[in-house]
């Protein structure tokens, strides 16, 4: 882009006017620019949550072992494990549970269809 500052303001002149100026789309100034989407590390969208989905998927861990070792319970589902974390003043999202679950292999022995 252009470096030049604008002499009333002294900043640089935004994308748009300049754009406007060399007569081309912002799209292609963007393309060419390398400052594409790739070139940055995604994030998840909104607040950063409190605990890593590694360092939920280890309470998650923590319960399930305690749960079989009391009581010989081998597994729950998401909810109940959700339902556990919000108990203990966790505060995470059902979905982000079942996620979490899934992906760490910590989902609940099921029954399979009939034979």
């Amino acid at each position: 882009m252009s470096a030049t500052l604008s002499a009333s303001t002294q900043r640089p002149y935004g994308v748009a006017r300049v754009c406007a100026a060399w007569k081309v789309s912002r799209a292609r100034v963007y393309r060419h620019s390398g400052t594409t989407a790739e070139a940055r590390p995604r994030r998840r969208p909104g607040p950063q949550p409190e605990l890593s989905d590694e360092a939920l998927a280890g309470r998650i861990r923590a319960r399930q072992s305690e749960l079989e070792r009391e009581y010989g319970i081998r597994g729950e589902g998401y909810r109940k494990a959700w339902a556990r974390l919000r108990h203990a003043s966790v505060r995470v999202s059902k979905e982000r549970v079942r996620r979490v679950m899934r992906e760490h292999g910590q989902q609940a022995p099921s029954r399979s269809g009939p034979a």
